[in-house]
């Protein structure tokens, strides 16, 4: 190509690219939003300062990744570099351009990755099971069209037909790539933390293939289970989707229980507060320490983990627990909960517990405050139910008005949006609550 030629070919090239930017993004702020308004990766879970809704702030930060995308073309096509830009094509830049100021938009998800928007999500494949009862909760499934085989297995009682329509995608260790792809997804939702039991693919790998496939799709990685950011997760899946009305009507629901507890557990001295053993369901004596879930949410309902000086989850020595001495046990049950309508499972994992001859003179044992809880209801969205039952176990005088299964059946007909009675199915604590 002749040197005037190539000339033409870039001034074209900018002049395009300047009407782009004219019609959609006022030149005169395009630095300084750049510069200002993208949001910040240096801390895990913040909660940008464009999740508060506020309609202005998001047209900053579209603005800002507009002006990128638009500066990071001029840059490939117009200057003579040793490495090629990775860049949108013009083609491209249009179509991004003509939804301005709604989008771009973005988030950052819980491995930390920025995750850009560019058009209006019509089409999410769900890998992660509490991410789709998120999506329930603020009134967005309609644009689900495909979700994990195993959702049915541990929600199928609250949807008895609607899981069964969507098209087999694989299960989330293993996808079916191909049949995923054919559906066409604007975003693949996957959980957040990696999964490594039995040797199966980890969700960073899957990340990675799929984003191999077709770079085109959005891989959004959340957990979606944990009360340390599930508000702040919350809100940037009601930013992504536009359901931000919702996403707010939820959280309000969500806080206004978890808010009570806190209140008045912040009242309660050190020692007002039960020294608490929890045990997980796969082995007898494997525990969560600090950083996890489970420990966030023995602290927040107002006991004290006897283990808290330990990091992550840990095997420990029965001898420990004896000289630990809790005076309250809570166990996660394998039992699934919406699956069943008797609690001989829960029983039974109960009276284990109550017969270990090396935890007869365990405090909690002698008194008989040992408690049973289907681990796969912590770990969900419903870990703000499994709070309530925690806070009325820790403190039942202090939390006696507070009904665990009027505050599940109220999550679960105003926002799963299901037909499901709880006075007649499902069995999620053993003993009872009064």
């Amino acid at each position: 190509m002749s040197i005037a030629k190539l000339f033409v070919k870039k001034v074209l090239s900018c002049l395009l690219v300047t009407m782009i930017i004219m019609s959609c993004v006022p030149l005169a702020v395009m630095q300084a939003a750049a510069q200002s308004s993208v949001p910040s990766t240096t801390s895990k879970h913040v909660d940008q300062t464009f999740l508060k809704f506020d309609a202005d702030e998001r047209e900053e930060v579209a603005r800002a990744v507009l002006a990128s995308e638009i500066m990071l073309y001029l840059g490939a096509t117009n200057l003579d570099l040793d490495e090629e830009i990775d860049c949108r094509s013009l083609e491209e830049l249009s179509e991004i351009a003509s939804h301005y100021p709604r989008y771009p938009r973005q988030i950052t998800d819980s491995m930390d990755k920025i995750v850009t928007i560019y058009k209006p999500v019509e089409r999410i494949v769900v890998f992660n099971h509490d991410g789709f009862l998120t999506l329930r909760s603020i009134n967005a499934t309609d644009k689900v069209v495909g979700v994990c085989a195993y959702l049915e297995r541990h929600f199928g009682p609250l949807f008895p037909t609607e899981l069964t329509d969507y098209p087999n995608i694989g299960v989330f260790f293993n996808p079916d790539y191909e049949a995923v792809l054919n559906l066409n997804p604007d975003v693949i939702l996957l959980s957040g933390w990696t999964y490594r039991s039995y040797g199966y693919s980890e969700n960073d790998a899957i990340q990675k293939k799929f984003e191999d496939l077709d770079p085109r799709i959005a891989v959004i990685r959340l957990e979606c289970d944990n009360p340390s950011y599930y508000v702040k997760e919350v809100r940037k899946i009601g930013y992504i989707l536009e359901k931000e009305e919702e996403a707010g009507e939820f959280i309000d629901f969500y806080e206004k229980y978890l808010n009570t507890i806190k209140e008045r557990v912040d009242a309660l001295s050190e020692d007002d507060k039960p020294k608490v053993y929890f045990e997980l369901p796969r082995a007898n004596y494997q525990t969560p320490g600090s950083g996890t879930a489970v420990h966030r949410m023995i602290v927040d309902t107002g006991g004290n983990n006897i283990f808290s000086d330990l990091s992550n989850v840990v095997d420990i020595d029965p001898e420990e627990v004896i000289n630990r001495n809790p005076e309250i046990i809570v166990k996660g049950g394998r039992a699934p909960g919406y699956n069943l309508d008797d609690p001989t499972l829960l029983i039974k994992t109960r009276d284990e517990i109550m017969n270990r001859p090396e935890l007869r003179g365990v405090v909690a044992v002698k008194n008989e405050s040992v408690y049973i809880i289907p681990y796969g209801f912590i770990y969900s969205p419903t870990h703000f139910v499994c709070m309530v039952y925690m806070a009325k176990w820790f403190h039942p005088a202090l939390f006696n008005d507070l009904d665990p299964e009027a505050i599940h059946q109220e999550y679960l007909t105003k926002f799963l949006e299901v037909d499901y009675d709880l006075d007649e199915h499902g069995v999620f604590v053993y003993p009872e609550v009064n």
